[in-house]
């Protein structure tokens, strides 16, 4: 059995520890980066609806928006003399 026929024999390859911590496999890699890209999104999608909706409420707000009537008293001008 020579240096070849060994490697061939061991086909599965241990990934590099990092200092003394289980390594993680490609696959739980590939599912977790896949499950963040998914968070990332719904909240970017959730931050711009919370954006348009707010601007949509905004507008109707103001243009319903009725100042209130102004109340003024009148009253009759008086000369007299100091």
């Amino acid at each position: 059995m020579n240096y070849q026929d060994r490697n061939a024999a061991t086909s599965h390859v241990e990934p590099a520890t990092v200092a003394g911590h289980t390594p993680i496999s490609p696959e739980r890699m590939r599912r977790a980066v896949i499950i963040a890209g998914i968070v990332i999104a719904a909240v970017a999608a959730l931050l711009v609806g919370y954006n348009i909706i707010g601007n949509i409420m905004m507008k109707r707000f103001f243009a319903s928006n009725v100042p209130a009537p102004v109340s003024v008293n009148f009253e009759a001008v008086k000369t007299s003399t100091v």
